[in-house]
């Protein structure tokens, strides 16, 4: 059988030598999903896998938190759990293997890589479940200079939110009082009382 999609593309990274770079931390967003695909990650591409989540013991996330930093481990797959304040200046590559539910988790989880002054790759694998953040995505990323797909560019649904924010941001420039618009906003005024 085919692997499905994300899956595939996974197993590509991990596969190109020049992007890996063992540990590599990838993230997920449940429980289940760290443990069903860090054992599809060990069968299919035959690297040292582990997952770590909240259902693990606090010894546990211990262990294999040493031994991601110690390279027991070629691949994490990891929940939120690892997401924020730990400096894991090991970790050359980050997988967001689903999109986070928020722009704050996105950017602490691929803050995990190239800590340090260190060099790093975070690579998202965005789908239309995760449409509503597409504009944010780009605000984010773009001034960065890092490479954003065609696909997430020529997206309706990042125009769509474009547009939207165009919309809120004119909207609210023409709701700010200036000296340049006052008298039109008194002439308004006067003029939508004196038709009552």
């Amino acid at each position: 059988l085919p692997l499905p999609p994300q899956l595939y593309r996974l197993q590509q990274h991990v596969k190109d030598k020049k992007l890996f770079k063992p540990p590599v931390l990838v993230f997920v967003d449940c429980k289940l999903g760290a443990d069903l695909l860090s054992e599809a990650v060990q069968k299919i591409t035959g690297l040292k896998s582990i997952s770590i989540h909240s259902e693990k013991s606090q010894i546990e996330r211990k262990n294999i938190l040493k031994g991601l930093l110690e390279g027991d481990y070629e691949v994490v797959v990891s929940t939120g759990v690892l997401g924020r304040g730990l400096d894991l200046i090991s970790v050359r590559l980050v997988v967001n293997f689903d999109m986070p539910s928020s722009m704050d988790e996105y950017v602490h989880q691929i803050g995990r890589v190239g800590r340090l002054g260190q060099n790093g790759t975070a690579i998202t694998f965005i789908n239309n479940n995760s449409k509503r953040l597409f504009w944010d995505i780009a605000k984010r990323v773009k001034p960065t200079g890092s490479i954003l797909p065609p696909q997430l560019l020529n997206s309706p649904y990042l125009h769509d939110q474009k547009r939207k924010e165009q919309q809120k941001d004119k909207q609210t420039q023409n709701d700010l009082v200036t000296g340049a618009n006052l008298m039109d906003i008194i002439r308004k005024h006067d003029k939508s009382n004196s038709q009552k």
